[in-house]
């Protein structure tokens, strides 16, 4: 495949791979190759046209927030006890400016409390306006703070 441009991003000389699922055993290297999650293929309508090997995605309307606008931070669940915590922390975005390093405790996402509350509801808090802020309370033993951090666009 040649090009592929998402927004404003240009991705050149893509490798794809048209397969059969018998092909894809546990050790094969198709399995890593690369993934195109939901976050992405939800902006589109996504059409696999197997006679002429090629993908056709074609931009959808849609009024939820921009998977791609965010403080460059995932809130995770990965603590035993079920807490939200910061998972992945994107270099050079305002999360990690803000010292947010993963593992760290999400104690709430705009004054609402993270206890008991859905982790994509979590995440979808954390999307917004590109430029607007939220802002997060994350808890380090005997310190707590609140950072303000700014919604851009990361991709």
């Amino acid at each position: 495949m040649g090009t592929l441009q998402v927004g404003r991003q240009l991705i050149r000389a893509i490798p794809v791979a048209f397969v059969r699922p018998q092909e894809v055993t546990p050790d094969s290297p198709l399995r890593s190759i690369g993934l195109l999650g939901y976050e992405f293929l939800r902006r589109f309508r996504v059409t696999f046209d197997y006679a002429r090997e090629r993908v056709v995605l074609v931009p959808e309307r849609s009024s939820a927030p921009d998977p791609w606008i965010y403080p460059g931070f995932e809130i995770d669940r990965s603590d035993p006890a079920g807490a939200a915590t910061v998972g992945r922390v994107d270099s050079g975005s305002p999360a990690a400016r803000a010292g947010l390093r993963r593992g760290d405790p999400v104690l709430s996402v705009d004054g609402r409390p993270t206890k008991r509350t859905e982790l994509w509801q979590l995440r979808l808090r954390l999307r917004g306006p590109e430029g607007s802020f939220v802002t997060v309370q994350v808890g380090r033993p005997g310190h707590i703070r609140t950072v303000r951090l700014r919604r851009v666009r990361m991709l």
